[in-house]
């Protein structure tokens, strides 16, 4: 369980920054009901650190602070110890999770764009072309 003391500070973080719970859900990639369950300090399980850290960086939080204060090893200090091919397993998963994100981002964006009225190039409204002064003749 999150202390108390983290909750409201997140919640209160949330807040200032003018953060829906489903907003900042979609930003960190849980649901709604786990935001508002961690924030009500309901949930009697403990959120994935990778979950936190992300949750941080979406408040403009510190994710070592907080995973310090959470009990937590930053994973920069994992890192040192866990042997070589660990480290690159983990960047390969960061690497992977970051690459699904922005996918999703592009698919979003195109679905949002297919739902707008565009235009074809040359038929939107364009200025009047100015009318050039008569030629003596």
């Amino acid at each position: 369980m999150v202390p108390r003391a983290i909750t409201q500070e997140l919640r209160r973080r949330r807040m200032q920054l003018r953060l829906s719970q489903a907003d900042l859900a979609r930003e960190i990639g849980v649901s709604r009901a786990t935001i508002g369950n961690i924030e009500a300090n309901l949930a009697d399980w403990e959120p994935r650190s990778e979950t936190m850290v992300r949750w941080a960086l979406a408040l403009g939080l510190d994710p070592a602070d907080l995973l310090r204060r959470l009990g937590r090893v930053p994973a920069s200090h994992l890192a040192s110890e866990l042997p070589q091919n660990a480290v690159e397993e983990l960047l390969a998963a960061i690497r992977r999770e970051v690459a699904e994100g922005v996918r999703e981002g592009v698919a979003q964006a195109l679905t949002e764009l297919r739902g707008t009225q565009l235009q074809p190039r040359g038929t939107g409204t364009q200025p009047p072309a100015a009318e050039s002064p008569a030629q003596p003749s």
